[in-house]
């Protein structure tokens, strides 16, 4: 007896002119919602990376001192540092991001990287107008 085990045995996927079109919108309609499912979780993921980007920020100026961050990012992380900016930038507004989200949809709604990015810069551009209408 192995320990490892066996993978479930899986259909077999006929070329697309083999199948019929019924099989074929299943399958379309089946890879778009996947698709649809991965961005629309995007900024969650985003968050989690931001969160975590945060944290290795702080703990690599803690045992290194300064100068090591973007060399981290790049090497370790394999990451261009504008999107680890991206990633820290909406873990820093997670909380602005879940109230802007929770007016809009009552917050059970996905929100992707992209969506989320342009739901803070509207709030930032409202607050900015706010500002200038304000008598100092």
């Amino acid at each position: 007896m192995s320990d490892v085990a066996t993978p479930a045995p899986t259909a077999q996927i006929l070329p697309p002119d083999q199948r019929s079109l019924p099989e074929l919108t299943g399958e379309i309609m089946k890879a778009h919602a996947d698709v649809m499912g991965a961005l629309g979780y995007g900024a969650a993921a985003a968050i989690r990376a931001g969160r975590a980007l945060k944290a290795a920020k702080d703990l690599l100026k803690k045992q290194r001192g300064h100068g090591l961050w973007q060399d981290y990012v790049a090497i370790e992380c394999r990451l261009g540092m504008r999107t680890a900016q991206i990633y820290m930038y909406l873990a820093k507004h997670e909380d602005q991001l879940r109230q802007l989200l929770a007016v809009k949809t009552n917050g059970n709604a996905f929100l992707s990287q992209g969506q989320a990015l342009r739901l803070l810069s509207v709030a930032r551009k409202k607050r900015r107008r706010v500002a200038k209408k304000t008598p100092a």
